[in-house]
């Protein structure tokens, strides 16, 4: 019964010309996060940097390292074809 609901309401969806609407909403909300991810980030190796002087190289590696993977995850739920 679930899955019959399911399926009509993407139906309708289609119907209505809403799956674009769908789409832009997920990009918006993951561009949401990435932005909250960078500022997350900027903002740790600010303090970091703040607090000692001496700021290791592996740990800013490490906050590289973290950026490049939170933004490749970011990109492949854009470019993922599934409609969650």
């Amino acid at each position: 019964m679930m899955m019959a609901m399911t399926t009509m309401s993407n139906n309708t969806v289609k119907m209505m010309g809403l799956e674009g609407s769908r789409r832009n909403a997920r990009r918006s909300s993951i561009s949401n996060l990435m932005a909250k991810i960078g500022a997350f980030l900027r903002s740790r190796l600010q303090a970091s940097s703040e607090t000692r002087w001496n700021h290791t190289r592996n740990e800013s590696e490490e906050l590289l390292h973290q950026a490049r993977c939170m933004s490749w995850a970011a990109n492949s739920a854009l470019t993922c074809r599934r409609t969650f």
